[in-house]
């Protein structure tokens, strides 16, 4: 499948969409019903027939049939698996579909995790919210990758300015960019919005990203509630360049998350040189901070119209955010987590049955 499995539309995968770069085998196996489940049998089979090839296997995500093929595959083969749970471990996701996720755990998942031969995570924050999990197997820390080059020569922002916001677009751009989800905290932001568009007439909020989850009519309907409906921009999904385009033409990326396992957006964002407001949610908002390249601030109207207002009438510190974030921006380029990747698959294989490593 070409979307979540929660989506209400699914769009499938074909050989096009595959990045032609991407010179090694690829298997697409088309989902069938239950789809919630992304169940793809063939997948399974591909594995299974596959497996001799296999030195490692590297299970991303949980509570799905590709993980019980994958995992079903290493066990049965002997193969010793590593499971990137990718956030869905977070007590956030604790919380939510309880039984579905007891039955899971009981049938397999359970046994997945305290058979691993390590979990790869992908921020400190991350390591220390499944400290409580198969606290025998080994952890990593492995940040997703995020090429910096690709938003330094930004589009100019008229490109994105004059299609999507009109003849005449606000001086002051205050951008949330990613997926239309619950846990993103798109109402805070646009109660937020409110409180600093008396005082920044120019200013204007624009929200990019697909609604897999049907969200946007309620949103629209909280911005007309609050008065800014009309200075509230929804776009849906953005190609490449209209994306870079987009971020060219911000002036604030903000991401008021409940809970966010590494937030990708937000790198590029810190890429393209934009001050960013993160709240704690953010995993990687702790490493950032350090850093000097974003503001953390509480995913609650108050605190987040006193940090926007506080940008928005200091742009020297927009720029020194901004400087900070590119910096930052280069720890996660594709060279330096393939490197670490490497080392971290080479200290597992060399380990001994008795996991002691040669």
């Amino acid at each position: 499948m070409g979307a979540a499995a929660s989506a209400p539309r699914l769009t499938r995968l074909t050989a096009a969409d595959v990045d032609p770069r991407m010179t090694y085998p690829i298997h697409i196996a088309h989902a069938s019903h239950p789809l919630r489940f992304a169940y793809a049998p063939a997948m399974r089979k591909e594995l299974g027939r596959r497996a001799n090839e296999f030195d490692l296997i590297h299970i991303h995500s949980l509570f799905l049939y590709p993980q019980y093929a994958a995992f079903k595959v290493a066990r049965d083969h002997e193969i010793p698996y590593v499971v990137a749970p990718h956030g869905a471990l977070d007590p956030y996701y604790r919380r939510r579909g309880r039984i579905r996720k007891a039955i899971t755990d009981c049938v397999w998942q359970r046994s997945m995790l305290e058979n691993a031969a390590a979990f790869h995570l992908t921020a400190q924050r991350e390591l220390e919210l499944i400290s409580d999990l198969a606290p025998k197997v080994p952890r990593f820390v492995v940040p997703n990758p995020v090429d910096w080059r690709d938003y330094v020569d930004l589009p100019d922002p008229r490109t994105f300015t004059g299609p999507f916001l009109g003849a005449r677009p606000p001086s002051s751009i205050i951008m949330y960019l990613g997926r239309i989800s619950q846990k993103k905290g798109i109402p805070a932001l646009i109660a937020a919005f409110a409180k600093v568009a008396p005082t920044y007439p120019d200013a204007g909020l624009v929200i990019i990203g697909p609604d897999d989850e049907g969200l946007t009519p309620e949103l629209r309907s909280t911005a007309e509630h609050l008065g800014v409906s009309t200075r509230t921009t929804f776009i849906g999904h953005l190609g490449d360049r209209d994306k870079r385009a987009a971020l060219a033409a911000a002036t604030i990326w903000v991401l008021p998350s409940a809970t966010e396992n590494f937030a990708v957006a937000a790198v590029e964002a810190l890429a393209a040189g934009l001050p960013v407001i993160v709240s704690p949610g953010v995993n990687i908002s702790r490493e950032l901070a350090s850093l000097g390249a974003c503001v953390v601030c509480e995913p609650e109207p108050d605190a987040l119209a006193a940090d926007i207002a506080a940008l928005l009438r200091d742009p020297d510190r927009r720029l020194s955010l901004g400087a900070a974030g590119r910096q930052a921006a280069r720890r996660f380029s594709p060279e330096s987590v393939a490197a670490q990747m490497v080392r971290f698959y080479e200290s597992l294989l060399n380990r001994t049955p008795s996991g002691q490593t040669t």
